[in-house]
């Protein structure tokens, strides 16, 4: 897996699940806007590899779910 911050290119739209398509960051047509710097997320696979862009404020999300999930305190309990 290769994660990355790139400068959008106007063509992706952003992956994650819940989204809020604030204007700051997604043009009329859903896409992230041209210029803004977004996530690039890569991962390979079997059939090659797939990249997956998060605008700025999904980016934070993800951010914060990686913490709560990957925080090595809490691995005991499971």
């Amino acid at each position: 897996m290769k994660i990355g911050l790139e400068k959008a290119s106007g063509k992706s739209k952003c992956r994650y699940h819940t989204c809020l398509n604030k204007d700051d960051y997604i043009n009329d047509k859903g896409r992230i806007k041209k210029g803004t710097v977004c996530a690039a997320i890569t991962t390979d696979g079997a059939a090659g590899y797939h990249t997956s862009y998060y605008c700025r404020d999904c980016i934070e999300k993800i951010y914060t779910d990686i913490k709560k999930i990957l925080n090595p305190a809490l691995w005991a309990f499971h």
